[in-house]
C-alpha cells in the first residue's frame, strides 16, 4: 500500500478546485461539459482508511514490539480526515496526521490510525522496505488559549522503533 486509494478522488478533486479558483479570475471560456465518467471521478468519496483496525493495530504492535495496547482507544486515519469528526481528544492525533501527510515522500505510507490513553499515542506505520515503525508520541497538554494552541506543538516524538517482520504480520495489520 502507497499513497491510499481512498485519498487519491479528494486530492484531486482539492487540485480541481484550486485550478477552478485560478481559473475563474480569469476571463471566462465557454467549455463543453465534461464526459458523465469525468464528472463521476470528481465527486469526492468517503475516505474509509484505518476504519476498524484498532485491534488489529495494537495486536500487531504487541507481536511485532512487545506493548500492550489493549486498553488504548482507537481513532482512525478515515475520522481523523473528517473534521467533523474530530474532538478534542483527537485533536492532537489529527495535527500529527495532518503533519504527516505534509511531510510524506513517494513511496511512503500513512498511518491508519492512532492508539492512544492519556498524553500518550502510539502508530504503526509500514514503511518501503517492508519493516514496521513503531512511533510512540506525548501530547502536549495547553492552557485553553487559542493563540498559544497554534503557536506550541500539541505534541512531540518520545521514540521511534523500527522492526523487521514477516509477511503475515504485516498483513494482520491490514485486514
Amino acid at each position: 500500500m502507497k499513497f491510499p486509494k481512498q485519498l487519491i478522488v479528494p486530492c484531486l478533486a482539492a487540485c480541481a478546485l484550486a485550478v477552478s479558483c485560478a481559473a475563474g479570475a480569469a476571463e471566462p471560456v465557454a467549455q463543453e461539459p465534461a464526459p458523465a465518467a469525468v464528472q463521476q471521478e470528481t465527486i469526492p468519496q468517503k475516505v474509509t482508511l484505518g476504519l476498524d483496525k484498532g485491534e488489529n493495530m495494537a495486536a500487531v504492535i504487541r507481536d511485532v514490539f512487545g506493548y500492550d495496547l489493549r486498553g488504548y482507544q482507537y481513532v482512525s486515519f478515515a475520522e481523523l480526515w473528517d473534521e467533523t469528526q474530530v474532538t478534542r481528544a483527537t485533536q492532537p492525533m489529527r495535527r500529527i496526521l495532518l503533519d504527516t501527510c505534509a511531510a510524506i515522500q513517494a513511496g511512503e505510507n500513512m498511518p491508519l490510525g492512532y492508539l492512544y490513553q492519556g498524553n500518550t499515542v502510539y502508530t504503526a506505520v509500514e514503511q518501503p522496505d517492508g519493516s514496521l515503525q513503531l512511533t510512540q508520541y506525548e501530547v502536549q497538554p495547553h492552557t485553553n488559549s487559542t493563540e498559544t494552541a497554534t503557536v506550541l506543538p500539541d505534541y512531540r516524538v518520545v521514540e521511534t522503533e523500527t522492526r523487521a517482520v514477516n509477511q503475515a504480520s504485516m498483513e494482520a495489520l491490514y485486514t
